[in-house]
């Protein structure tokens, strides 16, 4: 679509700096992620129990970010045991005999 002048949205477009735009973005997705928030706190309160509620239309959301933090433990045990830290120590025999 052009207007009177000639000049089509997408050509407007084209000039717009990233440095205009990030900051709006940063508070829309902020705005967005608030709300989100909110919105979890009804729900889980609306159950009235804790933990993540069965069958709900949030719960497999609720488990994949509970899940996805015990995967990055256990990815943090595993790269300790490689490199060493965290192995079990042998007991000296002799000092309990």
């Amino acid at each position: 679509m052009s207007d009177e002048g000639g000049v089509t949205l997408s050509q407007e477009t084209d000039h717009v700096s990233p440095a205009e735009v990030t900051p709006e973005l940063g508070e829309e997705a902020q705005d967005t992620f608030n709300d989100v928030m909110h919105l979890l706190k009804i729900m889980l309160k609306a159950n009235g129990r804790s933990g993540v509620p069965q069958g709900g239309v949030i719960s497999p959301l609720l488990s994949n970010v509970y899940l996805n933090e015990v995967d990055r433990m256990l990815e943090r045990a595993k790269e300790a045991t490689r490199n060493g830290h965290g192995k079990r120590k042998r007991r000296n025999s002799q000092a309990f005999p």
